[in-house]
């Protein structure tokens, strides 16, 4: 789920993986962040597969993910972790060279052809 999440939100690791229930409104499509890499809050819609994915997922008390034992000062060692499992998929893959920051850019450029018609020149 956490892949879905990030190819269809655009969202950053961290942002997915400190997911509370009370962030995610499946009603109205949307993920509040109150707190993003830059300070600033925003507002992410869901698409139909990230809501599929979403909808009848068992949170972990507070938590959508199980990761995170919701201490400030296990932040870093998570993404770590979450890190280093991504690359050892990445590299069983035969993608030695994707990171999991790079589905933030694929997500963003799904986006942008969703919502982008071209135009002849």
């Amino acid at each position: 789920m956490l892949f879905t999440l990030a190819i269809e939100t655009a969202m950053r690791l961290r942002e997915m993986y400190t997911l509370s229930v009370g962030q995610v409104d499946l009603g109205k499509k949307t993920i509040f962040l109150d707190k993003t890499k830059n300070g600033d809050k925003r507002q992410v819609p869901l698409s139909s597969v990230a809501l599929a994915a979403l909808t009848g997922w068992n949170s972990h008390n507070d938590l959508i993910f199980p990761f995170w034992d919701g201490k400030q000062e296990s932040l870093r060692h998570t993404t770590m972790k979450l890190s280093r499992k991504w690359t050892t998929i990445a590299r069983l893959a035969g993608c030695e060279d994707l990171h999991f920051h790079d589905l933030r850019h694929e997500a963003v450029c799904r986006l942008y052809e969703r919502t982008t018609r071209c135009s002849s020149f």
